[in-house]
């Protein structure tokens, strides 16, 4: 009996790795879609209707919204560094010290975290309006961080450093800092509520209201801690 008569050897392109999870296979099935998302969903529920998957398989799309494609990582990644490229040589220039507008930079990373946090607990797809809002919220709050650098890195140099003078310089800017953050969020807040959920708008205005809340808070908190460590640094305390 011939060897070709009883097995049949083809070549196929398989993924590198096997993935598993919970002691099952995993396979990761994404796209691209341009235009509204309620549209690409109805395609992807669609697509899944007409597919007939084998007995021990199911679709999963709990974390669908998330993945992004490798091109819109590399543009938001590309926007962002030069976003940040220019908020350092702006407040390098201005400060004098390359020290002070790393710690004013440090703002923007707190701001992520509530801006992905408010995409991933509201189950929102993270599209062109979370990319505006990243931008966005480089330019704003590094603005709240260059006033508590100021007059915190004033108050600091003028005086010996301690807890005590930390805690009321960052207390007394704690009024312009909120001023700025509540009524950007205010003027946010109405595109949220009227705009429709799988707009550019709401994914905007979303993105940019959990940054500010998330930088806000944590503003008056990392930012004067990094000052302290800075002068004892400089002083080598």
């Amino acid at each position: 009996v011939a060897l070709s008569d009883l097995i049949e050897i083809q070549e196929k392109r398989v993924p590198s790795q096997i993935t598993r999870e919970d002691q099952q296979y995993v396979r990761w099935v994404s796209f691209e879609y341009k235009g509204p998302y309620k549209y690409g969903d109805q395609f992807v529920d669609a697509t899944i209707k007409a597919t007939a998957l084998l007995s021990g398989y199911k679709f999963d799309r709990s974390f669908s919204f998330f993945f992004l494609s490798e091109k819109s990582k590399q543009s938001m990644l590309w926007l962002a560094l030069v976003a940040l490229v220019i908020v350092f040589m702006v407040t390098s220039s201005l400060y004098e010290s390359f020290v002070q507008p790393l710690i004013v930079i440090v703002s923007v990373p707190l701001s992520l975290i509530g801006l992905f946090l408010a995409f991933y607990l509201t189950d929102t797809p993270f599209g062109r309006g979370g990319y505006a809002s990243v931008m966005l919220l480089i330019g704003i709050v590094v603005a709240n961080a260059i006033v508590l650098v100021d007059y915190v890195g004033k108050h600091f140099s003028a005086a010996r450093p301690s807890t005590d003078l930390l805690i009321q310089s960052a207390s007394e800017r704690l009024r312009p800092i909120m001023m700025t953050s509540l009524t950007t969020i205010g003027a946010l807040v109405p595109l949220l509520l009227w705009s429709d959920a799988t707009s550019v708008w709401y994914s905007l205005a979303l993105g940019a209201i959990g940054g500010m809340v998330s930088s806000t808070l944590l503003t008056l908190v990392v930012i004067p801690i990094l000052i302290a460590l800075q002068y004892r640094l400089q002083k080598g305390e």
